[in-house]
């Protein structure tokens, strides 16, 4: 673009001190705040099924936790999944941010508002998910110190798509993965509400495969 000013009249105006206007913002760059996608191991089904299949609705979850004095701008979740009996792919995906309490996820982070439906990229059943932005294009999901959970379930018509099952890392953090069936279809009461995996399934404490990207800022 070029400019509407001479030389002569920058030059001028450089003279008599007038201030050049300041450079824009640096953008946030977008960092890796959380990552257990290793240790691969079995897998969990996380899913929304179709409405006569409505009783088997099932969802995995895991527990991160928000280093004291900062602030996480979550843009992005990342997860390690598969198809199962089908190849997918997913209508959509749901992922959802959680309050702690007593090691278990309790109520919808941010009054109910951190639970999104998203299009997600897929491949293969590994999902890549950008989370929605405000109107000045900065994360929404916006978390404090403290542990947090995020669950992920892909909405799949078991008739179309087949079953999803989100890959299990075999290192646990924090608290190890759990689990619920809350219309009760499998049959597993201690495992209607949120529950550890070994309590639904047996077997050792597993957490879940997956990256949360964004950026921090200091409180």
């Amino acid at each position: 673009m070029k400019s509407l000013f001479s030389m002569t009249t920058a030059v001028t105006l450089a003279t008599i001190g007038t201030c050049a206007a300041a450079p824009p913002a640096a953008k946030q760059q977008y960092v890796v705040l959380w990552n257990q996608n290793s240790n691969f191991g079995g897998s969990v089904n996380s899913q929304n099924y179709e409405p006569a299949m409505g009783a088997y609705d099932d969802a995995a979850a895991d527990d991160f936790t928000v280093p004291a004095g900062q602030k996480w701008f979550i843009s992005e979740v990342d997860v390690m999944g598969a198809y199962v009996d089908g190849s997918g792919p997913a209508a959509s995906v749901n992922v959802t941010f959680w309050r702690n309490k007593n090691g278990e996820p309790y109520r919808i982070a941010h009054r109910g508002h951190s639970s999104f439906t998203l299009n997600c990229t897929d491949n293969a059943g590994s999902f890549q998910c950008v989370l929605p932005t405000d109107s000045h294009n900065n994360p929404m999901t916006r978390l404090t110190p403290g542990t947090w959970w995020v669950s992920v379930a892909a909405n799949c018509d078991s008739q179309t798509c087949g079953t999803w099952n989100w890959t299990e890392n075999t290192s646990v953090t924090g608290y190890g993965a759990e689990w619920r069936n809350g219309p009760g279809g499998f049959h597993i009461r201690e495992c209607y509400g949120w529950a550890p995996l070994p309590t639904c399934f047996g077997g050792s404490p597993a957490d879940l495969a997956f990256t949360l990207i964004g950026y921090s800022k200091p409180v």
